[in-house]
Protein backbone atom coordinates (compact mmCIF):
# COMPACT_ATOMS: atom_id res chain seq x y z
CA UNK A 1 0.00 0.00 0.00
CA UNK A 2 1.45 3.44 -0.97
CA UNK A 3 1.72 5.92 1.61
CA UNK A 4 -0.17 9.33 1.32
CA UNK A 5 2.86 10.90 0.46
CA UNK A 6 3.53 8.96 -2.09
CA UNK A 7 3.35 9.94 -6.19
CA UNK A 8 0.80 7.38 -7.94
CA UNK A 9 2.23 6.11 -11.60
CA UNK A 10 0.49 5.20 -14.08
CA UNK A 11 2.15 2.46 -16.29
CA UNK A 12 2.49 2.09 -19.92
CA UNK A 13 4.77 -0.16 -21.60
CA UNK A 14 6.27 0.56 -25.16
CA UNK A 15 8.75 -0.81 -27.05
CA UNK A 16 9.59 -3.32 -24.22
CA UNK A 17 10.33 -0.30 -21.96
CA UNK A 18 7.89 0.29 -18.95
CA UNK A 19 7.61 3.92 -19.02
CA UNK A 20 5.76 5.59 -15.93
CA UNK A 21 3.70 8.45 -16.51
CA UNK A 22 2.31 11.17 -13.79
CA UNK A 23 -1.30 10.67 -13.42
CA UNK A 24 -1.38 14.28 -11.61
CA UNK A 25 2.05 16.94 -12.20
CA UNK A 26 3.72 17.04 -9.15
CA UNK A 27 7.93 17.14 -9.46
CA UNK A 28 8.07 16.70 -5.24
CA UNK A 29 7.16 13.76 -4.84
CA UNK A 30 8.72 10.55 -5.64
CA UNK A 31 7.72 7.21 -7.99
CA UNK A 32 6.74 4.23 -6.06
CA UNK A 33 7.58 1.33 -8.94
CA UNK A 34 5.97 -2.27 -7.31
CA UNK A 35 6.50 -5.89 -9.38
CA UNK A 36 6.59 -9.40 -9.22
CA UNK A 37 10.31 -9.55 -8.21
CA UNK A 38 10.01 -11.55 -5.56
CA UNK A 39 7.63 -14.05 -6.49
CA UNK A 40 9.83 -14.38 -9.74
CA UNK A 41 12.90 -14.73 -7.43
CA UNK A 42 11.39 -18.01 -5.75
CA UNK A 43 10.41 -19.08 -8.62
CA UNK A 44 14.01 -19.12 -10.04
CA UNK A 45 15.39 -20.51 -6.94
CA UNK A 46 12.87 -23.11 -6.92
CA UNK A 47 14.62 -23.66 -10.80
CA UNK A 48 17.78 -23.14 -9.63
CA UNK A 49 17.93 -26.02 -7.16
CA UNK A 50 16.86 -28.55 -9.80
CA UNK A 51 19.68 -27.39 -11.94
CA UNK A 52 23.04 -29.37 -11.68
CA UNK A 53 24.81 -25.41 -11.45
CA UNK A 54 23.00 -24.05 -8.98
CA UNK A 55 23.61 -21.62 -5.92
CA UNK A 56 22.55 -24.38 -3.71
CA UNK A 57 24.39 -24.58 -0.22
CA UNK A 58 22.82 -27.84 1.52
CA UNK A 59 22.05 -30.75 0.86
CA UNK A 60 19.14 -32.50 2.72
CA UNK A 61 19.06 -36.55 2.80
CA UNK A 62 16.41 -38.86 3.12
CA UNK A 63 16.25 -42.46 2.98
CA UNK A 64 15.45 -42.63 -0.65
CA UNK A 65 16.50 -39.63 -1.87
CA UNK A 66 18.67 -36.61 -1.86
CA UNK A 67 17.68 -32.64 -2.20
CA UNK A 68 19.78 -29.67 -3.17
CA UNK A 69 18.29 -26.56 -1.48
CA UNK A 70 18.83 -23.20 -0.44
CA UNK A 71 19.58 -22.61 3.25
CA UNK A 72 17.80 -19.09 3.17
CA UNK A 73 14.95 -20.39 1.63
CA UNK A 74 14.02 -23.20 4.22
CA UNK A 75 15.34 -21.07 7.34
CA UNK A 76 13.30 -18.37 6.37
CA UNK A 77 10.03 -21.21 5.66
CA UNK A 78 10.80 -22.95 8.20
CA UNK A 79 11.36 -22.23 11.85
CA UNK A 80 12.89 -25.84 12.36
CA UNK A 81 15.31 -25.18 9.64
CA UNK A 82 15.76 -21.56 10.88
CA UNK A 83 17.30 -23.20 14.05
CA UNK A 84 19.06 -26.01 12.58
CA UNK A 85 20.81 -23.41 10.34
CA UNK A 86 21.82 -20.48 13.00
CA UNK A 87 22.34 -22.97 16.47
CA UNK A 88 24.79 -24.40 17.52
CA UNK A 89 24.19 -27.68 15.30
CA UNK A 90 26.70 -28.65 13.25
CA UNK A 91 24.34 -28.52 10.19
CA UNK A 92 25.47 -24.59 10.35
CA UNK A 93 28.43 -25.30 9.33
CA UNK A 94 27.73 -28.25 7.22
CA UNK A 95 26.66 -28.90 3.05
CA UNK A 96 24.60 -31.79 4.37
CA UNK A 97 21.38 -32.45 6.84
CA UNK A 98 19.90 -35.95 7.61
CA UNK A 99 16.26 -35.93 7.51
CA UNK A 100 15.41 -39.60 8.71
CA UNK A 101 11.78 -38.76 10.03
CA UNK A 102 10.11 -37.79 7.09
CA UNK A 103 10.16 -40.16 4.08
CA UNK A 104 11.45 -38.65 0.58
CA UNK A 105 8.04 -38.40 -0.86
CA UNK A 106 6.85 -35.90 1.86
CA UNK A 107 10.18 -34.21 2.00
CA UNK A 108 9.49 -33.46 -1.84
CA UNK A 109 6.29 -31.88 -1.18
CA UNK A 110 7.38 -29.97 1.40
CA UNK A 111 10.13 -28.42 0.21
CA UNK A 112 8.36 -27.38 -3.37
CA UNK A 113 5.87 -25.05 -0.50
CA UNK A 114 8.56 -23.48 0.54
CA UNK A 115 9.60 -22.28 -2.56
CA UNK A 116 6.24 -21.92 -4.45
CA UNK A 117 3.47 -21.72 -1.49
CA UNK A 118 1.72 -24.59 -3.16
CA UNK A 119 0.56 -27.69 -1.48
CA UNK A 120 -1.24 -31.00 -3.03
CA UNK A 121 -3.22 -32.69 -0.17
CA UNK A 122 -4.87 -35.91 -0.52
CA UNK A 123 -6.44 -38.55 1.44
CA UNK A 124 -3.30 -41.06 0.62
CA UNK A 125 -0.67 -38.20 1.98
CA UNK A 126 -2.89 -36.15 4.50
CA UNK A 127 -1.35 -37.77 8.22
CA UNK A 128 1.98 -37.92 6.67
CA UNK A 129 1.93 -34.36 5.45
CA UNK A 130 0.38 -33.40 9.18
CA UNK A 131 2.89 -34.79 11.28
CA UNK A 132 6.03 -33.40 8.82
CA UNK A 133 4.56 -30.30 8.79
CA UNK A 134 4.21 -30.69 13.10
CA UNK A 135 7.27 -31.68 13.14
CA UNK A 136 8.85 -29.03 10.85
CA UNK A 137 6.78 -26.26 12.03
CA UNK A 138 5.23 -25.47 9.13
CA UNK A 139 1.74 -24.30 10.67
CA UNK A 140 0.12 -23.39 7.10
CA UNK A 141 0.47 -26.74 5.86
CA UNK A 142 -0.91 -28.25 9.24
CA UNK A 143 -4.00 -26.02 9.21
CA UNK A 144 -4.55 -26.76 5.39
CA UNK A 145 -3.69 -30.68 6.33
CA UNK A 146 -7.14 -30.18 8.68
CA UNK A 147 -9.63 -28.17 6.36
CA UNK A 148 -8.90 -31.48 4.52
CA UNK A 149 -9.41 -33.88 7.18
CA UNK A 150 -12.90 -31.80 8.18
CA UNK A 151 -13.90 -31.47 4.72
CA UNK A 152 -14.36 -35.93 4.24
CA UNK A 153 -14.81 -36.84 7.94
CA UNK A 154 -17.45 -39.46 7.94
CA UNK A 155 -18.85 -42.34 10.15
CA UNK A 156 -16.36 -44.84 8.94
CA UNK A 157 -13.35 -42.50 9.45
CA UNK A 158 -13.78 -40.41 12.56
CA UNK A 159 -13.02 -41.80 15.02
CA UNK A 160 -9.38 -42.61 13.43
CA UNK A 161 -9.25 -38.48 12.72
CA UNK A 162 -10.17 -37.42 15.60
CA UNK A 163 -7.43 -39.87 17.57
CA UNK A 164 -5.39 -38.37 15.10
CA UNK A 165 -6.56 -34.74 16.10
CA UNK A 166 -5.78 -35.37 19.75
CA UNK A 167 -2.42 -36.27 18.69
CA UNK A 168 -1.73 -32.85 17.20
CA UNK A 169 -4.05 -30.89 19.12
CA UNK A 170 -6.40 -30.00 16.12
CA UNK A 171 -9.01 -28.69 18.67
CA UNK A 172 -11.10 -27.87 15.40
CA UNK A 173 -10.81 -31.35 13.95
CA UNK A 174 -11.23 -33.30 17.78
CA UNK A 175 -14.57 -31.22 18.56
CA UNK A 176 -15.86 -32.71 14.89
CA UNK A 177 -14.58 -35.62 15.77
CA UNK A 178 -16.62 -35.62 18.92
CA UNK A 179 -19.54 -34.91 17.78
CA UNK A 180 -19.65 -37.75 15.46
CA UNK A 181 -19.19 -39.81 17.86
CA UNK A 182 -21.31 -38.55 20.11
CA UNK A 183 -24.28 -39.28 17.31
CA UNK A 184 -22.97 -42.77 16.01
CA UNK A 185 -21.26 -43.87 19.14
CA UNK A 186 -22.92 -47.77 19.34
CA UNK A 187 -21.91 -48.03 15.30
CA UNK A 188 -18.59 -46.64 16.30
CA UNK A 189 -17.99 -49.18 19.14
CA UNK A 190 -18.64 -52.14 16.85
CA UNK A 191 -15.86 -50.74 14.54
CA UNK A 192 -12.03 -52.48 14.37
CA UNK A 193 -10.59 -48.69 14.21
CA UNK A 194 -11.57 -48.28 18.26
CA UNK A 195 -9.37 -51.67 19.39
CA UNK A 196 -6.72 -49.89 17.76
CA UNK A 197 -7.31 -46.11 20.03
CA UNK A 198 -4.40 -46.05 22.30
CA UNK A 199 -5.40 -46.50 26.10
CA UNK A 200 -6.11 -42.44 26.63
CA UNK A 201 -7.73 -42.01 23.46
CA UNK A 202 -10.15 -45.16 24.28
CA UNK A 203 -10.95 -43.75 27.22
CA UNK A 204 -11.79 -40.58 26.20
CA UNK A 205 -13.84 -42.24 23.53
CA UNK A 206 -15.75 -44.08 26.56
CA UNK A 207 -16.67 -40.53 27.98
CA UNK A 208 -18.53 -39.74 24.88
CA UNK A 209 -20.67 -42.50 25.51
CA UNK A 210 -24.83 -41.67 25.71
CA UNK A 211 -26.74 -41.87 28.53
CA UNK A 212 -28.79 -44.04 27.56
CA UNK A 213 -26.09 -46.45 26.11
CA UNK A 214 -26.48 -49.54 28.63
CA UNK A 215 -23.23 -50.31 30.58
CA UNK A 216 -23.01 -53.94 30.15
CA UNK A 217 -21.66 -52.53 26.39
CA UNK A 218 -19.16 -50.21 27.73
CA UNK A 219 -17.88 -53.60 29.67
CA UNK A 220 -17.78 -55.52 26.60
CA UNK A 221 -15.97 -52.92 24.94
CA UNK A 222 -13.42 -52.34 27.39
CA UNK A 223 -12.56 -56.81 27.46
CA UNK A 224 -12.58 -56.59 23.63
CA UNK A 225 -9.76 -53.56 23.45
CA UNK A 226 -7.75 -55.50 26.07
CA UNK A 227 -8.08 -58.61 24.35
CA UNK A 228 -6.90 -56.68 20.88
CA UNK A 229 -3.51 -56.76 22.00
CA UNK A 230 -3.50 -58.54 25.35
CA UNK A 231 0.41 -58.67 26.39
CA UNK A 232 0.96 -55.24 25.13
CA UNK A 233 -1.80 -53.75 27.22
CA UNK A 234 -1.34 -55.46 30.53
CA UNK A 235 0.38 -52.69 32.59
CA UNK A 236 -2.20 -49.92 31.23
CA UNK A 237 -5.19 -52.37 31.38
CA UNK A 238 -6.56 -50.85 34.68
CA UNK A 239 -6.19 -47.37 33.40
CA UNK A 240 -8.97 -48.31 30.76
CA UNK A 241 -11.08 -50.62 33.18
CA UNK A 242 -11.81 -48.07 35.74
CA UNK A 243 -13.70 -46.27 33.24
CA UNK A 244 -16.77 -48.79 33.94
CA UNK A 245 -19.61 -48.00 36.14
CA UNK A 246 -19.93 -50.89 38.31
CA UNK A 247 -23.28 -49.36 39.64
CA UNK A 248 -24.48 -49.80 36.79
CA UNK A 249 -23.96 -53.25 36.33
CA UNK A 250 -26.19 -55.54 37.84
CA UNK A 251 -25.22 -57.61 40.51
CA UNK A 252 -25.74 -60.91 38.89
CA UNK A 253 -23.68 -59.91 35.81
CA UNK A 254 -21.09 -58.77 38.08
CA UNK A 255 -20.99 -62.15 40.11
CA UNK A 256 -20.97 -64.09 36.67
CA UNK A 257 -19.39 -62.43 34.20
CA UNK A 258 -16.82 -59.74 34.98
CA UNK A 259 -15.72 -62.32 38.24
CA UNK A 260 -15.17 -65.09 35.53
CA UNK A 261 -12.99 -62.78 33.33
CA UNK A 262 -9.69 -63.89 33.27
CA UNK A 263 -8.12 -60.55 32.10
CA UNK A 264 -10.03 -58.95 35.27
CA UNK A 265 -8.64 -61.82 37.42
CA UNK A 266 -5.07 -61.65 36.08
CA UNK A 267 -4.58 -57.64 37.32
CA UNK A 268 -4.67 -56.96 41.29
CA UNK A 269 -5.61 -53.12 40.42
CA UNK A 270 -8.49 -53.88 38.25
CA UNK A 271 -9.01 -57.20 41.39
CA UNK A 272 -9.05 -54.84 43.51
CA UNK A 273 -11.68 -52.65 42.05
CA UNK A 274 -14.61 -54.81 41.33
CA UNK A 275 -14.05 -55.97 44.88
CA UNK A 276 -14.78 -52.43 45.89
CA UNK A 277 -17.29 -52.77 44.08
CA UNK A 278 -19.19 -55.68 44.89
CA UNK A 279 -18.67 -54.31 48.49
CA UNK A 280 -20.63 -50.81 47.53
CA UNK A 281 -23.18 -52.75 45.88
CA UNK A 282 -23.68 -54.71 49.03
CA UNK A 283 -23.38 -51.26 50.69
CA UNK A 284 -26.04 -50.05 48.74
CA UNK A 285 -28.75 -51.99 49.83
CA UNK A 286 -28.70 -50.31 53.02
CA UNK A 287 -27.74 -46.68 51.42
CA UNK A 288 -31.11 -46.71 50.38
CA UNK A 289 -32.84 -46.92 53.70
CA UNK A 290 -31.01 -43.88 55.14
CA UNK A 291 -32.02 -39.98 55.28
CA UNK A 292 -29.83 -37.54 56.24
CA UNK A 293 -31.17 -34.20 57.86
CA UNK A 294 -28.57 -31.49 58.33
CA UNK A 295 -28.67 -28.05 59.58
CA UNK A 296 -32.05 -26.47 59.81
CA UNK A 297 -33.89 -24.24 63.07
CA UNK A 298 -33.15 -25.31 66.13
CA UNK A 299 -29.81 -26.69 66.44
CA UNK A 300 -28.30 -25.33 63.45
CA UNK A 301 -25.00 -26.96 63.79
CA UNK A 302 -26.64 -30.79 64.01
CA UNK A 303 -26.12 -33.85 61.47
CA UNK A 304 -28.49 -36.62 61.71
CA UNK A 305 -29.02 -40.04 59.99
CA UNK A 306 -32.30 -41.64 60.24
CA UNK A 307 -33.20 -45.21 59.09
CA UNK A 308 -36.07 -45.14 57.34
CA UNK A 309 -37.31 -48.68 58.03
CA UNK A 310 -37.67 -47.38 62.00
CA UNK A 311 -36.46 -44.13 61.64
CA UNK A 312 -34.10 -44.58 64.65
CA UNK A 313 -31.55 -41.72 64.59
CA UNK A 314 -27.52 -41.86 64.52
CA UNK A 315 -25.90 -38.52 65.34
CA UNK A 316 -23.57 -37.73 62.75
CA UNK A 317 -20.20 -35.43 63.24
CA UNK A 318 -21.75 -31.85 63.79
CA UNK A 319 -20.64 -29.17 60.92
CA UNK A 320 -18.26 -26.32 61.97
CA UNK A 321 -20.79 -23.99 61.74
CA UNK A 322 -24.09 -23.23 61.80
CA UNK A 323 -26.12 -23.69 59.06
CA UNK A 324 -30.14 -23.52 57.41
CA UNK A 325 -31.38 -22.66 54.22
CA UNK A 326 -28.22 -24.69 52.95
CA UNK A 327 -28.42 -27.04 49.85
CA UNK A 328 -27.33 -30.41 50.27
CA UNK A 329 -26.07 -33.56 47.77
CA UNK A 330 -24.76 -36.82 47.96
CA UNK A 331 -22.53 -38.61 45.86
CA UNK A 332 -20.98 -42.07 46.39
CA UNK A 333 -21.71 -42.23 50.08
CA UNK A 334 -19.98 -38.29 50.02
CA UNK A 335 -22.06 -35.71 51.90
CA UNK A 336 -21.67 -31.84 50.32
CA UNK A 337 -23.29 -28.88 51.84
CA UNK A 338 -23.12 -25.30 50.25
CA UNK A 339 -24.06 -22.03 51.47
CA UNK A 340 -26.99 -20.96 53.98
CA UNK A 341 -27.21 -18.77 56.93
CA UNK A 342 -26.86 -18.47 60.25
CA UNK A 343 -27.67 -15.37 62.95
CA UNK A 344 -27.87 -12.67 61.87
CA UNK A 345 -29.77 -14.03 58.84
CA UNK A 346 -28.40 -10.91 56.80
CA UNK A 347 -25.55 -12.20 55.99
CA UNK A 348 -25.36 -15.70 53.54
CA UNK A 349 -22.48 -18.14 53.48
CA UNK A 350 -20.64 -19.54 50.06
CA UNK A 351 -18.59 -22.08 51.89
CA UNK A 352 -19.05 -25.51 51.26
CA UNK A 353 -17.78 -28.74 53.15
CA UNK A 354 -17.85 -32.38 52.87
CA UNK A 355 -18.32 -35.25 54.79
CA UNK A 356 -17.54 -39.59 53.75
CA UNK A 357 -19.73 -40.85 55.74
CA UNK A 358 -17.60 -44.46 55.38
CA UNK A 359 -14.65 -43.06 56.36
CA UNK A 360 -14.18 -43.94 60.36
CA UNK A 361 -12.87 -41.62 61.97
CA UNK A 362 -14.70 -38.73 59.62
CA UNK A 363 -15.69 -35.17 60.17
CA UNK A 364 -16.63 -32.70 57.80
CA UNK A 365 -13.70 -30.98 56.14
CA UNK A 366 -13.79 -27.49 54.05
CA UNK A 367 -14.05 -27.74 49.88
CA UNK A 368 -13.80 -24.71 47.66
CA UNK A 369 -16.43 -22.50 48.03
CA UNK A 370 -18.92 -20.90 45.57
CA UNK A 371 -18.30 -17.82 44.07
CA UNK A 372 -21.27 -16.33 45.18
CA UNK A 373 -22.83 -15.96 48.69
CA UNK A 374 -26.24 -18.33 48.76
CA UNK A 375 -28.69 -19.11 51.08
CA UNK A 376 -32.15 -21.33 50.20
CA UNK A 377 -30.97 -22.16 46.87
CA UNK A 378 -31.55 -25.09 44.61
CA UNK A 379 -29.29 -27.88 44.63
CA UNK A 380 -29.14 -31.05 41.71
CA UNK A 381 -26.71 -33.70 41.27
CA UNK A 382 -26.13 -34.35 37.51
CA UNK A 383 -23.36 -36.86 35.88
CA UNK A 384 -19.78 -35.55 37.62
CA UNK A 385 -21.37 -31.65 38.88
CA UNK A 386 -23.41 -30.67 41.61
CA UNK A 387 -25.66 -27.73 40.41
CA UNK A 388 -26.45 -24.83 42.60
CA UNK A 389 -28.58 -22.06 41.24
CA UNK A 390 -30.25 -19.05 42.37
CA UNK A 391 -30.71 -18.78 46.24
CA UNK A 392 -30.68 -15.10 48.23
CA UNK A 393 -26.96 -13.33 48.72
CA UNK A 394 -28.41 -11.49 51.71
CA UNK A 395 -31.55 -10.33 52.86
CA UNK A 396 -32.76 -8.60 49.72
CA UNK A 397 -30.85 -9.82 46.93
CA UNK A 398 -32.23 -12.35 45.05
CA UNK A 399 -30.17 -14.38 42.42
CA UNK A 400 -30.33 -15.43 39.06
CA UNK A 401 -27.17 -17.04 38.88
CA UNK A 402 -25.63 -20.70 38.50
CA UNK A 403 -22.61 -22.63 39.37
CA UNK A 404 -21.54 -25.90 39.54
CA UNK A 405 -19.24 -28.14 41.63
CA UNK A 406 -16.82 -30.49 39.33
CA UNK A 407 -17.03 -33.72 41.83
CA UNK A 408 -13.63 -34.73 40.47
CA UNK A 409 -11.74 -31.75 40.31
CA UNK A 410 -12.86 -30.36 43.12
CA UNK A 411 -13.53 -26.75 41.06
CA UNK A 412 -16.84 -24.89 40.65
CA UNK A 413 -17.31 -23.31 36.90
CA UNK A 414 -20.36 -20.41 36.28
CA UNK A 415 -22.70 -21.61 33.60
CA UNK A 416 -25.58 -19.27 32.42
CA UNK A 417 -28.32 -17.61 34.42
CA UNK A 418 -31.75 -18.73 34.87
CA UNK A 419 -34.14 -16.84 33.11
CA UNK A 420 -35.92 -15.69 36.30
CA UNK A 421 -34.11 -15.01 39.55
CA UNK A 422 -35.37 -17.70 42.09
CA UNK A 423 -35.11 -17.73 45.88
CA UNK A 424 -36.56 -20.40 47.81
CA UNK A 425 -37.01 -23.00 44.58
CA UNK A 426 -36.17 -26.23 43.96
CA UNK A 427 -34.00 -27.67 41.13
CA UNK A 428 -33.54 -31.47 40.41
CA UNK A 429 -32.07 -33.27 37.78
CA UNK A 430 -33.86 -35.36 35.31
CA UNK A 431 -32.77 -37.14 31.56
CA UNK A 432 -29.80 -35.72 31.63
CA UNK A 433 -31.62 -31.81 32.24
CA UNK A 434 -31.53 -29.50 35.30
CA UNK A 435 -34.84 -28.33 36.37
CA UNK A 436 -35.63 -25.05 38.39
CA UNK A 437 -39.30 -25.39 39.46
CA UNK A 438 -41.17 -22.61 41.32
CA UNK A 439 -39.65 -20.10 44.12
CA UNK A 440 -39.92 -16.18 44.72
CA UNK A 441 -38.14 -13.91 43.13
CA UNK A 442 -39.16 -11.00 45.85
CA UNK A 443 -40.86 -10.75 49.15
CA UNK A 444 -44.61 -12.40 48.96
CA UNK A 445 -43.81 -12.78 45.05
CA UNK A 446 -44.25 -16.72 44.85
CA UNK A 447 -43.72 -17.88 40.71
CA UNK A 448 -45.04 -21.05 39.03
CA UNK A 449 -42.74 -20.64 36.21
CA UNK A 450 -40.56 -23.68 35.75
CA UNK A 451 -37.43 -23.71 33.37
CA UNK A 452 -34.88 -26.41 32.25
CA UNK A 453 -31.11 -26.02 31.44
CA UNK A 454 -29.57 -28.41 28.92
CA UNK A 455 -25.58 -29.04 29.55
CA UNK A 456 -25.13 -29.86 26.19
CA UNK A 457 -26.64 -26.53 25.12
CA UNK A 458 -25.34 -24.60 27.68
CA UNK A 459 -29.15 -22.72 27.73
CA UNK A 460 -32.30 -22.14 30.22
CA UNK A 461 -36.14 -22.52 28.73
CA UNK A 462 -38.99 -22.16 29.89
CA UNK A 463 -41.97 -25.46 30.27
CA UNK A 464 -45.21 -25.49 31.62
CA UNK A 465 -45.46 -23.64 34.54
CA UNK A 466 -46.70 -25.01 37.91
CA UNK A 467 -50.10 -25.24 38.53
CA UNK A 468 -50.23 -23.43 41.65
CA UNK A 469 -47.13 -20.95 42.37
CA UNK A 470 -44.87 -22.15 45.23
CA UNK A 471 -41.69 -21.09 47.62
CA UNK A 472 -40.36 -23.07 50.51
CA UNK A 473 -41.44 -26.63 48.81
CA UNK A 474 -39.64 -29.60 47.91
CA UNK A 475 -38.97 -31.43 44.68
CA UNK A 476 -38.04 -34.75 43.63
CA UNK A 477 -38.38 -37.28 41.29
CA UNK A 478 -39.80 -41.16 41.14
CA UNK A 479 -39.74 -42.91 37.99
CA UNK A 480 -39.23 -40.69 35.56
CA UNK A 481 -41.17 -37.50 36.52
CA UNK A 482 -41.46 -34.69 38.85
CA UNK A 483 -43.07 -33.86 42.26
CA UNK A 484 -43.46 -30.86 44.00
CA UNK A 485 -44.82 -31.05 47.39
CA UNK A 486 -46.88 -28.27 49.73
CA UNK A 487 -44.28 -25.46 50.17
CA UNK A 488 -45.99 -21.70 50.69
CA UNK A 489 -48.38 -19.97 48.17
CA UNK A 490 -50.09 -16.76 47.75
CA UNK A 491 -52.23 -17.33 50.20
CA UNK A 492 -51.50 -20.03 52.69
CA UNK A 493 -49.44 -22.94 53.60
CA UNK A 494 -49.78 -25.70 50.49
CA UNK A 495 -51.13 -29.14 51.35
CA UNK A 496 -50.82 -29.81 47.61
CA UNK A 497 -48.75 -31.40 45.08
CA UNK A 498 -48.19 -31.63 41.40
CA UNK A 499 -46.72 -33.82 39.18
CA UNK A 500 -44.56 -33.21 36.10
CA UNK A 501 -44.00 -35.91 33.19
CA UNK A 502 -41.22 -34.49 30.38
CA UNK A 503 -43.05 -36.66 27.60
CA UNK A 504 -46.32 -34.13 27.33
CA UNK A 505 -44.58 -30.97 29.39
CA UNK A 506 -47.63 -31.46 31.74
CA UNK A 507 -48.34 -31.05 35.51
CA UNK A 508 -51.13 -32.68 37.18
CA UNK A 509 -52.06 -32.64 41.01
CA UNK A 510 -52.21 -35.73 42.40
CA UNK A 511 -52.41 -36.68 46.13
CA UNK A 512 -51.95 -34.10 48.77
CA UNK A 513 -50.34 -34.30 52.27
CA UNK A 514 -52.35 -34.72 54.61
CA UNK A 515 -50.83 -31.79 56.70
CA UNK A 516 -49.75 -28.38 55.10
CA UNK A 517 -46.06 -27.76 55.22
CA UNK A 518 -43.17 -25.58 53.93
CA UNK A 519 -39.52 -25.04 54.53
CA UNK A 520 -39.29 -28.89 54.78
CA UNK A 521 -37.38 -31.47 52.33
CA UNK A 522 -38.46 -34.71 50.31
CA UNK A 523 -36.21 -37.57 49.60
CA UNK A 524 -36.82 -40.66 47.56
CA UNK A 525 -36.17 -44.00 49.42
CA UNK A 526 -37.08 -47.34 48.57
CA UNK A 527 -39.42 -45.81 45.47
CA UNK A 528 -41.56 -44.11 48.24
CA UNK A 529 -41.31 -39.99 48.36
CA UNK A 530 -40.47 -38.79 52.41
CA UNK A 531 -41.97 -35.65 53.07
CA UNK A 532 -39.94 -34.51 56.20
CA UNK A 533 -39.73 -31.07 57.93
CA UNK A 534 -41.42 -28.13 58.62
CA UNK A 535 -43.52 -30.05 61.00
CA UNK A 536 -42.80 -32.85 63.13
CA UNK A 537 -44.76 -35.92 61.17
CA UNK A 538 -43.11 -37.85 58.17
CA UNK A 539 -45.45 -38.54 55.24
CA UNK A 540 -44.67 -41.49 53.14
CA UNK A 541 -45.99 -41.57 49.38
CA UNK A 542 -46.45 -44.53 47.29
CA UNK A 543 -47.07 -43.61 43.64
CA UNK A 544 -49.42 -46.70 43.21
CA UNK A 545 -51.77 -45.82 46.35
CA UNK A 546 -51.43 -41.85 45.20
CA UNK A 547 -52.01 -41.66 48.74
CA UNK A 548 -49.60 -39.87 51.56
CA UNK A 549 -49.11 -41.95 54.79
CA UNK A 550 -48.45 -40.23 58.14
CA UNK A 551 -45.64 -43.15 59.81
CA UNK A 552 -43.16 -40.99 62.05
CA UNK A 553 -42.49 -38.36 64.40
CA UNK A 554 -39.61 -36.37 64.43
CA UNK A 555 -38.44 -32.53 65.85
CA UNK A 556 -39.43 -30.53 63.84
CA UNK A 557 -37.07 -28.82 61.59
CA UNK A 558 -37.36 -25.43 59.16
CA UNK A 559 -34.88 -25.00 56.52
CA UNK A 560 -32.79 -28.02 57.34
CA UNK A 561 -31.03 -29.98 54.08
CA UNK A 562 -32.47 -33.18 53.36
CA UNK A 563 -31.01 -36.12 51.27
CA UNK A 564 -31.08 -39.88 50.87
CA UNK A 565 -27.78 -41.47 51.16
Amino acid sequence: MLDSEDHLYVGTVFSGLCISQPAESSSSKPSVFYSNHATDMLKKLNEDRKCSDSLCDITIHTSAKDFEVHKCVLGVASDFFRKMFTSNMRERNEAAANITDVSATIMEIVIEYMYTCRVKITDENVYELLEAADYFQLDEIKNFCSCHLQENISEINCIMKWSFARRYNIMSLVKLGELFIKQNFLDILKSDEVNNLSADDFAAFLELKKQNVREFIIYNAVISWMKYDEENRKEIFSKVFKCIDFRKLQKDFLQKVVCEEKVVMSSLDCTNMLIKAMCNRVQDVCDNEEIVILGGVPWERNAIKYNATDFQAEELPQMSIERSGACVACVDRCLYIFGGHSKPVSKSYNSAAMLKLDEIPNSWVDIPAMSQHRRTAGCAVLGDYIYVCGGKAHDSMWLSSCERFNIQQKRWYNIPDMVFKRSECALVALNGRIYAIGGCNRPDSFLETVECYDPKLGIWGLISPLNTARAKFAAVVLHGKIYAIGGEGQHSYLSSVERYNPLNDTWVEVGSLKLARFNHGACVVNEEIYALGGINTVEVYNESDDEWIPKFSITRKLGAAITAV
